[in-house]
């Protein structure tokens, strides 16, 4: 004769039985009519929410997602754009009026057409730039060049320092950038390694690896497995290189103490995401988007600024991600949700 314990767990397992069978029948059953789907989404809305209040690396995508989705966020990545091609313009017209003294107007338009087809698609005119090669000329501009991208920096590392500040709940009024060494040292810092970091990708890469092949004199499939190998070694390099810029950004730029597995956990996720956006960038370029689009110096300026205004936001939610995650994990720093009220 079955005990009434046994009879309690046979009828538990039948009405949880029932319950499941009810359950995936009405889960699973296409809602009918407006009314009922509006509410379908709502529950599901709602299941989703505590899904990701549950489990935390949800809560901190989803408040760090948020974060860079505020209009003062988003001002602020297109001020990064807007100061980040001030500032480069007068590097690059420095860079080319010393080229062209140094090599001569033909051979310094050779070499910077090569060196953009490298970076860019050929069509893109930003050897136009070069002027008359005399040192007159060249000291006249090169003052002109450096006095705007002094300008062009102040301002960028500002937008930068504003941005970083911001995903911690510092508001911009409570920032005094011109005052804080500590921020401009950590910035310039952190650009020249980036700076570094592109001239391995853009420059260095093509010539170290033609260089090591010519001294290894390989069979044809060593030579391909070589310059393969070469050339992923060098750009790993650049990229370490870039992540170690985003850290030293993430951990000493924001006005206050972040933890260096946060920051370098925000680095890693912006490093790959970069190195995604830059694959979209060259695959659009080269083979989705019209020759007229990537025609003369115009569009080279607005590529680039369009391209800058996109890593802004992706240096902003690198940012909110370390904010959210010491704050979740380690209790400390804001609160998700806490700065969009």
């Amino acid at each position: 004769m079955p005990s009434a314990h046994e009879d309690d767990d046979s009828v538990r397992r039948g009405h949880s039985a029932v319950r499941y069978t009810q359950g995936l029948r009405v889960r699973f059953r296409r809602p009918d009519g407006l009314l009922e789907r509006m509410l379908w989404f709502l529950r599901q809305a709602s299941a989703l929410e505590r899904l990701i209040n549950r489990w935390r690396p949800l809560l901190v995508l989803e408040a760090s997602l948020l974060a860079i989705m505020r209009p003062n966020i988003q001002q602020l990545g297109a001020g990064v754009a807007y100061y980040g091609i001030m500032a480069m313009m007068p590097l690059l017209v420095v860079g080319l009026q010393i080229i062209a003294v140094w090599l001569g107007q033909e051979e310094a338009r050779i070499w910077f057409n090569e060196l953009s087809a490298r970076v860019f698609p050929a069509e893109l005119d930003i050897a136009a730039l070069l002027g008359d090669p005399s040192a007159q000329t060249v000291g006249v501009i090169s003052g002109l060049a450096f006095v705007g991208l002094a300008w062009g920096l102040f301002k960028l590392f500002g937008a930068v320092s504003a941005i970083l500040n911001l995903t911690w709940g510092i508001e911009p009024s409570n920032t005094r950038f011109a005052d804080n060494l500590k921020e401009i040292m950590a910035i310039g810092a952190a650009a020249t390694v980036f700076l570094v970091s592109s001239v391995l990708t853009w420059v260095v890469v093509d010539d170290f690896t033609s260089q090591v092949l010519r001294a290894l004199r390989l069979l044809m499939w060593a030579d391909a497995l070589a310059s393969a190998s070469v050339t992923g070694l060098v750009n790993l390099l650049a990229w370490l290189l870039l992540v170690l810029s985003l850290v030293i950004i993430y951990r000493y730029v924001p006005r206050r103490l972040v933890r260096w597995r946060w920051a370098a956990l925000g680095s890693l996720a912006v490093g790959v995401a970069l190195q995604l956006m830059n694959f979209g960038f060259v695959m659009f370029m080269t083979h989705v988007a019209p020759s007229q689009f990537v025609q003369g110096i115009l569009a080279s300026a607005l590529v680039i600024l369009f391209w800058l205004f996109l890593a802004a936001r992706l240096l902003a939610w690198g940012a909110a991600l370390s904010a959210y995650a010491q704050s979740v994990y380690d209790l400390d720093g804001p609160q998700p949700g806490s700065v969009f009220r």
